[in-house]
């Protein structure tokens, strides 16, 4: 009997077919599952299956509550699916941010940069006398990346202010990543007009909290808006007296203009 021996410089070629596979059955059933579905039907599965992951956080029990057509759009039709295989690279440190992510199932990391990470990571001491940098860099990333998990959501402020990301995002394991685009978050708060106003005080409260915190982060939250708030009640008293704070026009900040607070991460 003959056998038949395995290339293995196409091992890995096939390993990433199968991942791409795997990857386009997943969307695409999913898809096809909802088409077949009368809508009504099809609401209420995504409605049963992502409000849960939702509804762990404070600003989403607030949007059921205040507007609950609001929060069924935002599941139903502003929220996209997508099936994320291990160690793919979502976003990297320094892109403005577009979408606003929630970890619907599997672990994500996200490694969050200091002055010292900025500099290795450019390439700045990388070269022919510290060739060691990169693998380094590398193994303190592993390390002291943030283990994220189901119901987490990263980049929330991108809702409300000019967001740059301020680190690396990556799956460990297989991971159903759910996303929302800041444009047509815009668009569905202006169809709503006391969801809107709402939302434009919030985000100046936002704005606000980021622009007293010096270490920002991904996982900044409206929790966290608030916390910060508690910890600065003077801040707060006068930023309501003078309409804004640190040079913030409080009326220019909102989802109508959301890069009116200029609120960047730093080092």
């Amino acid at each position: 009997s003959s056998t038949t021996e395995t290339d293995p410089l196409k091992e890995p070629m096939r390993l990433v077919w199968c991942e791409e596979r795997a990857k386009q059955f997943h969307n695409r059933s999913e898809i096809e599952l909802l088409q077949l579905l009368p809508k009504n039907l099809a609401r209420e599965l995504l409605m049963e299956a992502r409000s849960p992951v939702l509804m762990k956080q404070l600003l989403f029990i607030a949007l059921t509550r205040f507007c609950p057509r609001f929060f069924e759009r935002l599941c139903c039709d502003l929220l996209q699916a997508s099936c994320v295989m291990p160690n793919e690279s979502i976003y990297t440190q320094g892109v403005v941010a577009k979408c606003m992510f929630v970890v619907a199932a599997g672990d994500m990391s996200l490694f969050t940069y200091g002055f010292v990470w900025q500099v290795l990571s450019s390439g700045a001491l990388r070269g022919s006398q510290n060739q060691n940098t990169g693998v380094i860099f590398d193994r303190q990333k592993e390390m002291k990346s943030q283990i994220l998990n189901e119901g987490t959501v990263v980049c929330e402020p991108t809702l409300w202010v000019r967001w740059v990301h301020c680190g690396d995002f990556d799956s460990i394991s297989q991971v159903s990543l759910l996303s929302v685009e800041i444009t047509a978050f815009e668009d569905l708060v202006k169809s709503y007009v006391s969801v809107q106003d709402a939302m434009h005080h919030h985000a100046a409260r936002v704005a606000q909290a980021l622009n007293c915190i010096d270490k920002l982060s991904d996982l900044f939250s409206s929790v966290t808006a608030l916390q910060v708030e508690d910890s600065y009640p003077r801040v707060w008293a006068a930023g309501r007296q003078s309409g804004g704070a640190d040079g913030n026009n409080w009326n220019s900040i909102g989802v109508e203009t959301p890069i009116g607070s200029g609120v960047k991460p730093g080092p």
